[in-house]
């Protein structure tokens, strides 16, 4: 009986750079597992998930992670125990390793607000995450989740029709992302909705 089985593997486009850093061949499908201890955290890889630009789809009603040497044996049982071979789907998993490369996400709005009004909501934002002052407008934070810790450096300034925040966030993939996701919901109890929004 035929071993072969569909592979999520080590992929390299033409230029031998991986998947998790450059583009991925078509008809390779990655799982993608999360060991969550908090709401907050489920949501928003639910949120990137759901506003990836591939496919996603939720895995068969019953999946199971399987090892050792005896792999192959225990396929071609199952093969033979289930009622059609094509209910059985198996995928061969290899780790990628979250990037430690450095990146800087940007929340750059305009708020119907006075500057001062401003000035008390990233305050009480920087205060909410237990953020520690490293010099001026720059501090530091660190995640929900527990992941690496982010910079955080703002500026205010006068706008035509109000204030404007200018917020960078920058440390290692994807906790800069993850910040910015809890900002902003914290923002959104804090101030009015933004009147232009020039995110990147």
């Amino acid at each position: 009986m035929s071993r072969n089985h569909p592979q999520a593997t080590d992929e390299r486009d033409e230029s031998g750079e991986r998947a998790d850093g450059g583009t991925v061949e078509d008809g390779t499908r990655f799982l993608v597992g999360l060991d969550y201890e908090e709401r907050s955290e489920r949501r928003r890889v639910e949120y990137r998930l759901e506003n990836y630009a591939g496919s996603v789809s939720k895995p068969p009603r019953m999946t199971r992670i399987v090892g050792g040497e005896e792999f192959y044996d225990l396929y071609e049982t199952l093969q033979e125990t289930v009622d059609d071979p094509s209910h059985l789907s198996v995928y061969e998993l290899e780790d990628i390793a979250p990037s430690s490369e450095e990146r800087t996400v940007r929340i750059d709005r305009v708020y119907g607000v006075e500057l001062d009004r401003l000035e008390w909501a990233v305050q009480s934002l920087l205060d909410k995450w237990s953020a520690s002052e490293r010099e001026g407008t720059t501090y530091e934070v660190t995640p929900d989740s527990g992941e690496a810790t982010v910079t955080v450096e703002y500026h205010l300034i006068d706008a035509q029709q109000g204030s404007r925040l200018e917020l960078a966030l920058t440390g290692p993939t994807p906790a800069p992302n993850a910040v910015k996701d809890g900002m902003l919901r914290d923002l959104g109890y804090l101030l009015p909705e933004a009147l232009e929004v020039f995110d990147a």
